[in-house]
């Protein structure tokens, strides 16, 4: 059994390999992961590119001769316009990609690790619809409580968590099908999904559909799940009516003092012109 390197080796080993590449060897990469992207999606290559390309993967390969950056360069150029409107960045990563083991699971690390929350969510959405306590009757915050009413609370969650992942997932799947997406999005997938949790146990809450809404909670909770700007939207518009009201009586306020000083001043000019003429 081969023993393990000493904690400074194995901590400059890690540095190492999280250490940038060189220019040219990243641009080689991304001029090779855009020629095979290209050839596969039927799109015509110009010959020199494809040369140029060949020759600078042999040169970095070979660790001789640097590549010709120059022809490397424009050859790189070239192939963002005939791969557009995809992103090198996008088709490396692709590339890239595909060597996990875990790619069966999805194309990028966003899906594959959104897909384990899913299964999360759906586990816990069958588990708790088993439950008995989870009913049309029950999940009322001001007519439940205890046990019911926390099995309810984590239906809704549930619920929720799925549909923001379903958004989440949507929208990452069309623009991977695009070839533009970009790893430096993924905090912003991650906050769609904690806005979805949030809307869908909120949501519901916030709208009382009588006896009639008991069955529409879930579907409420979904909803918001999958479109969080739902309830911005409804908080919104309960802030415009908050401040068009509390408008609504400064204006009044103000019309009776501005009232009040008009009569005030007539009824000082009516005073002073009855002085004027007693006097004469």
């Amino acid at each position: 059994m081969t023993p393990l390197a000493p904690r400074p080796a194995r901590a400059k080993a890690k540095r190492t390999r999280r250490r940038r590449l060189p220019l040219a060897d990243h641009i080689v990469q991304a001029c090779e992961a855009m020629v095979r992207y290209a050839l596969a999606s039927g799109r015509p290559v110009p010959e020199p590119v494809v040369e140029t390309v060949q020759e600078a993967i042999q040169a970095s390969s070979d660790g001789g001769q640097p590549p010709d950056l120059d022809r490397l360069v424009r050859a790189h150029a070239e192939l963002v316009q005939i791969v557009a409107p995809a992103t090198p960045r996008t088709i490396l990563l692709l590339s890239q990609e595909r060597e996990s083991r875990l790619a069966m699971l999805g194309p990028v690390r966003l899906v594959r690790h959104m897909l384990i929350v899913v299964i999360v969510l759906l586990v816990a959405f069958v588990l708790l619809a088993t439950s008995p306590d989870v009913n049309h009757g029950s999940g009322d915050i001001f007519t439940s409580s205890g046990v019911p009413l926390l099995l309810n609370e984590l239906f809704l969650l549930t619920a929720g968590g799925l549909g923001a992942a379903f958004s989440s997932l949507f929208t990452a799947s069309r623009y991977i099908k695009a070839g533009t997406y970009d790893p430096k999005h993924e905090s912003t997938y991650w906050l769609r999904l904690i806005l979805g949790l949030m809307a869908g146990l909120l949501l519901p809450a916030l709208i009382p559909m009588g006896d009639a809404g008991e069955l529409s909670k879930p579907l409420l909770a979904l909803v918001g799940g999958f479109s969080a700007s739902v309830l911005y939207r409804i908080l919104e518009r309960l802030v415009q009516t908050v401040e068009s009201l509390v408008r609504g009586e400064t204006h009044d306020q103000q019309a009776e003092q501005l009232a009040d000083a008009v009569a005030r001043q007539v009824t000082q000019n009516l005073m002073s012109t009855n002085r004027l003429e007693q006097r004469s």
